[in-house]
């Protein structure tokens, strides 16, 4: 699902209001309480809010078309103020987000956000890895460490270690290298 399909969800849900003999209430719908949408439908004296809001949770977003009566006298005022917090909640569609994707079942979006967990951080610590060293890392190596300032005259690899930082929640590399003097650098490669 995507955000335009929430979009003609909202939608549909005020044309069902429309086509019941609600009209819309202009007087009520000045300022924001922060929400993404809303609007107020009146018919005769009852006075209705169709609004959608965000709630973040842990790594996920909740995304909630509600459907709610308040308690105002309709044309009673030049405006009239509409407080989200203080409807009676008639309907509420609840919709879940992680990255792009939306769907209204949060047990999908709960093991969407798992995998993806596992997958960038799969040990949740620090953890050193050696990587065999062969012709084909060594020329991707050097190539890379000849780049770098001060690094010209490396001509041989002999460690490569893959490093994952739990503190940038990504991998680091590190290659022991063997300078011309036969002393052995130790350098930060990527």
């Amino acid at each position: 699902m995507l955000i335009r399909d929430l979009d003609l969800i909202y939608t549909n849900k005020v044309k069902e209001y429309l086509n019941n003999g609600y009209t819309i209430y202009t007087l009520s719908m000045n300022g924001s309480q922060g929400e993404m949408a809303k609007i107020d439908l009146v018919k005769g004296k009852e006075v209705i809010r169709i609004y959608a809001d965000t709630e973040y949770k842990d790594g996920y977003k909740e995304i909630h078309i509600y459907v709610g009566h308040c308690d105002i006298t309709p044309y009673y005022t030049d405006y009239n103020t509409i407080w989200n917090s203080r409807l009676n909640i008639i309907e509420d569609m609840v919709f879940y987000t992680y990255k792009n994707y939306i769907t209204a079942d949060k047990e999908e979006i709960l093991n969407m956000k798992k995998k993806a967990d596992e997958r960038r951080n799969p040990c949740r610590e620090d953890v050193y890895l050696d990587i065999p060293v062969n012709d084909k890392t060594k020329t991707i190596v050097l190539k890379k460490i000849n780049s770098l300032p001060k690094c010209k005259s490396i001509k041989n690899v002999k460690r490569i270690i893959k490093y994952y930082s739990k503190a940038y929640d990504k991998y680091i590399y590190y290659v022991d290298c063997k300078l011309p003097t036969n002393d052995i650098k130790h350098i930060r490669v990527w």
